[in-house]
């Protein structure tokens, strides 16, 4: 919208549309870029869910190329509706955005003590992710308004303004992830806007000082922004070894993931069954076929087998994922964990 802001607005005939205008006004390289994305994660989501639904490979991918059709009949509709219209009514669109927000807090189910979703017959609807891009064209239509005076520190901190009120409400939900991306998603708006390098450079100390704050300077006198939870998921990977099998699995597994497929990766025809120990094409390796007594009483690279296999501790859950991981890590991530005893993986 703040790149189309000075273009001419497409010429409308009387019962038709100028479809030759309309093409002009694409991004061709935007939409070619958004349709490799959308084919790759088709292709990736087709290798990766294969196995999980017995005799059905196809499930999860079936039901994502319906969502990618439905998509784009909605990019279609988009691209029908000039950005014009967006500009002069930003207004309304982000009281929308809000009022899907609101309406969450009214009528949605907590789901493990979260409200997002909405039911809407057989489908669920997640208002946060709509108001997504809602609100990226409300702000854009009020810097395009206001593009005169972008240069004022007025301006920057009304557009701030502006944007805080949804990510309050996202993150009350509470949706920590999606909040932050709303903070983003509003520092690439105020970016492309045009906003002075001075401003952006006090926004990112100021944002910087706000982190340092919330997660370390606050809980240190004694007082909680965020909850024990969510503060350990943004400063776990500050030491990814402290909860592998819960808050830092993610962490790990991507670390894990790197080194099993290397540079070129291993390809989704290569990929393991979940809760297999190897690949369809792959044989086990020695390590794995050892007896638990060779196990216990060898060198580092069979440790992560010997602590998910030893007694009773811990959940059965977080030992098949510490078996998951020992079984699929390579040697020096196996190393790693050597010096934890069993109950780290509780």
């Amino acid at each position: 919208m703040i790149v189309d802001a000075g273009r001419q607005r497409i010429p409308l005939r009387r019962d038709t549309v100028d479809l030759a205008a309309v093409v002009r006004r694409l991004d061709l390289v935007l939409l070619l870029a958004a349709g490799a994305l959308v084919g790759y994660g088709l292709w990736a989501v087709a290798g990766i869910t294969r196995f999980d639904i017995p005799g059905d490979p196809g499930y999860y991918v079936t039901r994502q190329a319906i969502a990618a059709a439905l998509g784009s009949v909605g990019l279609v509709v988009a691209i029908a509706i000039p950005p014009s219209l967006y500009r002069r009514h930003w207004r309304v669109v982000y009281l929308i955005a809000l009022g899907g927000m609101v309406v969450v807090f009214a009528f949605a189910e907590a789901v493990r003590g979260s409200k997002r979703w909405i039911d809407v017959g057989p489908l669920q609807f997640q208002p946060s992710e709509f108001g997504k891009m809602l609100f990226v064209l409300a702000i854009a239509g009020f810097l395009v308004e206001r593009q005169r005076e972008i240069g004022r520190l007025r301006t920057v901190a009304v557009a701030i303004a502006l944007g805080a009120v949804p990510m309050v409400f996202v993150f009350l939900q509470p949706d920590l992830g999606t909040a932050l991306v709303y903070v983003a998603a509003l520092t690439a708006v105020l970016f492309v806007a045009g906003v002075r390098w001075l401003h952006l450079a006090l926004l990112a100390t100021l944002a910087a000082t706000v982190v340092l704050g919330v997660l370390w300077f606050l809980p240190a006198a004694g007082v909680e922004v965020l909850k024990p939870y969510q503060t350990a998921r943004l400063t776990g990977f500050t030491n990814p070894g402290a909860d592998p099998s819960d808050l830092t699995y993610n962490v790990n597994q991507s670390i894990t993931a790197v080194g099993s497929g290397g540079i070129d990766g291993r390809g989704w025809t290569r990929r393991a069954r979940r809760g297999s120990t190897t690949s369809p094409s792959t044989p086990p390796t020695s390590s794995l076929r050892r007896s638990p007594s060779s196990a216990a009483s060898s060198a580092p690279r069979s440790c992560c087998c010997s602590t998910s296999s030893s007694s009773g501790e811990g959940s059965a859950w977080s030992r098949s994922r510490a078996t998951s991981t020992a079984r699929s890590s390579p040697v020096g991530s196996c190393a790693r964990f050597s010096s934890r005893s069993s109950s780290t993986w509780a």
